[in-house]
């Protein structure tokens, strides 16, 4: 009796096709892989904090009343640093001490905090003066 061959001869064509394919993708995001963990630890050298907990300062902290790319409550505080040293010439200490408590600042006169006081319908910020 002779054995008949149900196996298509380009079956094996394409299945060597897709296991090399595979291994090309799998080789890539491997590498894609390194650089992202890579970039991580570069991202936390830079910033020198602990991300997880500044993620979770913001969100129990910041994130009912602020975004970083849209106003809501308060201003959008992507990049706000940067903001108020180049467009009102203020620095990183008055930053600070406006998250401790904005309401002293407002009745101190402080023109800029006076400014963001009124802008944001005379909704003071909440005092965090707990925060280093």
């Amino acid at each position: 009796m002779k054995k008949v061959s149900n196996r298509n001869p380009f079956s094996s064509f394409f299945g060597f096709s897709l296991v090399t394919l595979l291994l090309i993708f799998n080789t890539g995001l491997a590498q894609d892989s390194a650089a992202e963990t890579e970039a991580a630890a570069t991202t936390e050298e830079i910033v020198g904090g602990d991300l997880v907990k500044g993620k979770q300062l913001f969100n129990q902290n910041c994130a009912a009343c602020h975004s970083l790319n849209r106003k809501m409550t308060g201003p959008a505080l992507a990049n706000v640093e940067s903001r108020l040293a180049e467009e009102e010439g203020l620095d990183k200490d008055w930053l600070y001490k406006w998250i401790k408590n904005s309401p002293a600042m407002i009745a101190e006169g402080d023109a800029y905090a006076v400014k963001i006081y009124n802008e944001y319908n005379q909704a003071a910020m909440t005092a965090f003066p707990t925060l280093s």
